[in-house]
């Protein structure tokens, strides 16, 4: 007997064929392996999105699986690079306002009285006072004795609004029980424009 006696009757018998052999096949696949994955050109699991599915940048680290995230901490950063080559020089920048010259400090030493006094220190011609201060130099009593009232500068002069001193004041008690002690007073100047 002849099953098939033609050609075309042949042809369709073949397609029926492949069609039911590569069908049967992926519908086997898929529901013996039972991990809810689809085969395509490629594994699909179910929750799951191809490479081409995902816009660059959108992933951050919290869209990762723990295990993924573990590994990627382990990487590291590795050996650092040789140095790159030295860049250009930059510009040159603009000429800055001239600074502080002409410093002195001056400290004569002073014997003052017992109770209030103040003491004032003059800066040489042409420099103005930019601080001062006091130091405890002898006496019977210790720098406990000595009271500081004040520090600040004197013999001022405005102009457009900014204050210039010449000299320096220094305000103080002696309280030693004892009577007079000797101070050493301090101005520093500079040379000012």
């Amino acid at each position: 007997m002849r099953l098939f006696n033609t050609k075309k009757k042949k042809l369709v018998a073949a397609t029926i064929a492949a069609v039911s052999i590569i069908g049967g096949g992926a519908i086997a696949a898929n529901a013996a392996g039972g991990t809810g994955c689809q085969y395509l050109t490629y594994p699909l699991c179910a929750r799951s999105v191809a490479s081409l599915q995902v816009v660059d940048n959108s992933l951050a680290e919290a869209d990762l699986s723990p295990a993924v995230r573990e590994k990627l901490n382990k990487v590291g950063t590795g050996e650092a690079g040789p140095a790159g080559p030295e860049g250009p020089a930059g510009a040159a920048g603009t000429a800055g306002k001239d600074g502080v010259s002409g410093l002195a400090v001056t400290g004569p030493t002073k014997d003052v009285p017992k109770g209030f006094s103040t003491l004032k220190l003059d800066c040489a011609d042409g420099k103005k006072a930019i601080g001062g201060g006091l130091k405890w130099d002898t006496g019977s009593g210790t720098a406990a004795d000595v009271v500081m009232n004040g520090s600040y500068p004197t013999d001022l002069t405005e102009v457009d609004g900014v204050a210039t001193a010449t000299s320096w004041t220094i305000a103080l008690t002696n309280n030693d029980p004892k009577g007079q002690i000797t101070v050493q007073p301090f101005v520093t100047c500079v040379a000012a424009n």
